[in-house]
């Protein structure tokens, strides 16, 4: 199985490294500092009795801000064979959020991905997991309402849904946003967000945003012999 990810720094202290420019773009970079070292994918349920590292962080640059306190962000792929049809849970654990007032880069963050390699019964393959692609940092207006759409999109043309992750999905690091202050459509995948003197009243704060995107069978499945119905979820994949 093919796994692939998308991982946001501030910029020079993710695998790019310290002095992190645009010129590294399109390199492989290095998880070897003390801060990243620990940093593994692992398989934490149905690779065996305990947890299995199956992959690094050395993403691939893909963009970086040009201002030195801004960002860098890479993807990456790791290969694991999982040898049966049965359930997995991919997590990352130990991710050091950004540090912010009242959000030390002690809040250690999760990361995890529900994997079901049964057989679709409609396309007679394994299952293929609902992906999102959005910026590492949105910026929103200050005393307006803004609505954020999330980009998913599956590829085997299930129903996709968006919604918060639950503790054991993000960790110390989950969603950190007043309460009340964003409201989240999880059928349309979309965040209305009010930042007034109100609600999100810190200016130059950064929220986190901890999400989990599903897909959902449009019609009954059989999926590796069970029968799914919408209400059924095949896979999960975090966005935060």
């Amino acid at each position: 199985v093919t796994f692939t990810y998308r991982l946001a720094w501030e910029r020079g202290t993710g695998p790019c490294g310290y002095g992190c420019s645009e010129t590294d773009i399109g390199r492989t970079g290095n998880s070897s500092s003390s801060m990243l070292s620990d940093l593994h994918w692992t398989c934490s349920i149905g690779c065996g009795a305990s947890p299995v590292k199956i992959g690094g962080i050395n993403y691939t640059l893909t963009s970086v801000s040009q201002h030195s306190n801004g960002w860098e962000q890479g993807e990456g792929f790791f290969k694991y064979e999982l040898k049966d049809h049965d359930q997995y849970s991919i997590i990352l654990e130990n991710i050091p959020w950004t540090p912010n007032n009242g959000s030390s880069a002690s809040s250690l963050g999760i990361m995890k991905a529900v994997v079901d390699l049964s057989i679709r019964g409609d396309t007679h393959k394994p299952n293929g997991s609902p992906y999102a692609s959005l910026p590492s940092i949105i910026g929103i207006p200050y005393n307006c309402s803004t609505t954020i759409t999330l980009p998913v999109n599956d590829p085997d043309g299930d129903l996709v849904q968006c919604r918060w992750a639950d503790a054991d999905e993000c960790g110390a690091g989950c969603s950190n946003v007043p309460p009340n202050t964003i409201i989240l459509d999880q059928m349309n995948c979309t965040l209305t967000v009010s930042a007034s003197a109100s609600t999100l009243n810190i200016i130059d704060f950064k929220y986190r945003l901890t999400l989990v995107v599903e897909d959902f069978p449009r019609n009954f499945l059989d999926f590796g012999g069970r029968n799914l119905s919408s209400s059924n979820r095949i896979s999960a994949v975090p966005v935060q």
